[in-house]
């Protein structure tokens, strides 16, 4: 075993910063998070293709751990036009249903706020409630909203565990 490098053999393309990927919950995090970007993407494809305003329908998409212990996208939901709500699709893009022990996060789209309503956050608590009842674990659960009719429709992140202001999510984010 070699001993630890100091900085000044260290190349510039080289960190001695840990990476977020080494932290399991920070990996977790980044990889929810990355999947959430992912699908407001998605999103906001198909409201293109359709030549419509991503505020035109609600549209919602669940975020699941996959077989390789990533973060995927499952299928996107879809509402009439203009009504303001959607169903969850709990299935992956391949069909097969989303259970509790997989469930990392639901995502759907807000005209004028970046804040959870009081039913989705009594949503929310129910999710977390079904997770405890199916032996999962509901506290890394996380609730994204897309903020509409935002030219960027930024995405803000929010954890059962805390009920806080919620973060912003980095659009571009990546995968560990």
């Amino acid at each position: 075993v070699s001993p630890p490098r100091t900085e000044d053999e260290i190349g510039p393309e080289e960190s001695i910063e840990p990476s977020l990927c080494d932290d399991p919950a920070k990996r977790r995090a980044c990889d929810a998070d990355a999947a959430a970007a992912e699908a407001r993407n998605k999103i906001k494809e198909r409201a293109d293709n359709e030549n419509q305003s991503v505020a035109y329908r609600e549209r919602t998409a669940i975020l699941y751990r996959n077989d390789q212990g990533g973060v995927s996208v499952g299928k996107i939901g879809e509402g009439p036009p203009m009504t303001g709500s959607a169903p969850w699709i709990w299935e992956t893009e391949a069909g097969a249903p989303i259970t509790a022990d997989r469930l990392v996060g639901m995502l759907h789209l807000h005209p004028g706020s970046n804040s959870p309503s009081a039913p989705d956050w009594e949503y929310f608590e129910a999710l977390g409630a079904w997770m405890e009842q199916s032996g999962a674990n509901p506290d890394n659960l996380r609730i994204y909203i897309v903020g509409i009719p935002h030219p960027q429709s930024p995405i803000t992140v929010f954890s059962l565990a805390e009920r806080s202001d919620g973060v912003e999510v980095n659009p571009d984010g990546q995968p560990c």
